[in-house]
């Protein structure tokens, strides 16, 4: 049965940087929703952020239901920030049959945003600004022992 390694944190944790370790150790496949933005849109994430955010999720998943079939381990480098959103990925890994182990991934927050705003200065990575990062940082929520969910934690 395959694994789905899945990542949980906010903006600038350190997720790909993690994802990228196991992705190494593991030899599962990556996919990792800032990569194809960058691929697909650019890197200004623009006013219609989240309605290209979800079309490349809908892409991801096809992906990952090709590798799964195929027998190969999986890591999904999305943030997953909410109880809700956590919720939804494991209905969708039920209908895949494949395990699942969450990596929480913490930072602490002005590191996070000093590593945000530095990044988005590069014509390679997702633009970021302060704005979008402060006012998305109340949708973040770590994974919880309510959830009852495997998981990894992973302090950077």
């Amino acid at each position: 049965m395959s694994t789905i390694h899945l990542m949980c944190g906010y903006i600038g944790f350190g997720k790909t940087t993690v994802a990228k370790q196991i992705e190494q150790e593991t030899g599962a496949r990556r996919f990792t929703p800032d990569d194809v933005m960058i691929e697909l849109f650019g890197t200004d994430v623009g006013d219609d952020f989240m309605e290209k955010a979800n079309k490349v999720d809908e892409y991801i998943w096809e992906q990952i239901a090709l590798t799964i079939k195929n027998g190969q381990d999986v890591i999904y480098d999305a943030g997953s920030w909410s109880a809700d959103d956590r919720k939804y990925v494991m209905q969708r890994i039920q209908k895949l049959g494949a395990k699942s182990l969450w990596h929480q991934v913490n930072c602490d927050i002005e590191l996070a945003k000093k590593r945000t705003l530095a990044r988005s200065k590069s014509a390679e990575e997702l633009s970021v600004d302060e704005k979008f990062f402060d006012e998305n940082l109340s949708r973040y929520e770590p994974i919880s022992q309510a959830e009852q969910l495997d998981v990894v934690v992973h302090n950077n």
